[in-house]
């Protein structure tokens, strides 16, 4: 079962994708977060809550997996770098309107089940950040469907296909040590319906990165959209 414990355990071992792509591609792609607050949303087991926290921001992390959550906590409590970490759904939590300098959403769209949970995601993210501010997504690049590689594989469940928004699909990871942990289910979206959600949520484009490492396709994806919302709430 994905995110039980042993799975969770074995995770922390730490992805390639991870070292290799998304962090080298923030660095290169981001301003300094130092003192900005940042809400780090589907937090899983707080590698971006600690690595923002690293570079002076003030982290808050939500995730609704016990599993993630426990391993996260127990990391602050070793490495203390004032990372709030919360449990449950944003909804719930009591989040203030316009709050927010920077939102994160890390490989939370490909772990979401229905294209109207994703535009929720998008939404919340607008109230709670502040005018200007910044969501930052890191996803699976949604033409990574289907494609061989030694980084992340994903296959569809059955007869869907690329334009199939929505689909049911899993995908194969690996670790640091060489291995591999298989993520089931996994859900796929069409980039169009990606970044046509974030222009109907209020959000201008800033940066859309496809980062290159050792295949002839892009793996995975950045996006930095900044929030322009019309009034303030």
């Amino acid at each position: 079962m994905k995110y039980n414990k042993e799975f969770v355990e074995r995770l922390s071992i730490g992805t390639v994708d991870y070292d290799e792509i998304i962090v080298p591609a923030l660095r290169a792609s981001l301003e300094s977060v130092r003192g900005k607050k940042i809400l780090d949303l589907g937090c899983g087991n707080g590698r971006y809550s600690r690595l923002f926290a690293r570079l002076g921001a003030q982290v808050m992390g939500i995730d609704k997996n016990k599993n993630q959550l426990d391993l996260a906590i127990e990391r602050e409590h070793v490495d203390r770098l004032g990372i709030d970490y919360k449990s449950g759904d944003i909804r719930s939590l009591g989040i203030g309107r316009d709050s927010y300098d920077v939102v994160l959403l890390m490989f939370v769209l490909v772990d979401t089940s229905t294209a109207a949970a994703v535009k929720d995601f998008i939404s919340v993210a607008s109230e709670i950040l502040k005018r200007g501010g910044l969501l930052v997504i890191a996803d699976l690049h949604p033409h990574n469907i289907n494609r061989h590689n030694d980084i992340e594989n994903v296959t569809p469940k059955g007869e869907y296909s690329y334009f199939d928004n929505g689909a049911e699909a899993s995908s194969r990871t690996w670790l640091n040590d060489g291995t591999a942990v298989s993520f089931c289910p996994n859900y796929h979206y069409r980039l169009d319906f990606i970044l046509n959600t974030l222009a109907e949520g209020g959000f201008c484009l800033r940066k859309f990165v496809e980062p290159e490492y050792r295949t002839a396709f892009p793996t995975h994806m950045l996006v930095l959209a900044r929030n322009d919302k019309t009034e303030p709430h």
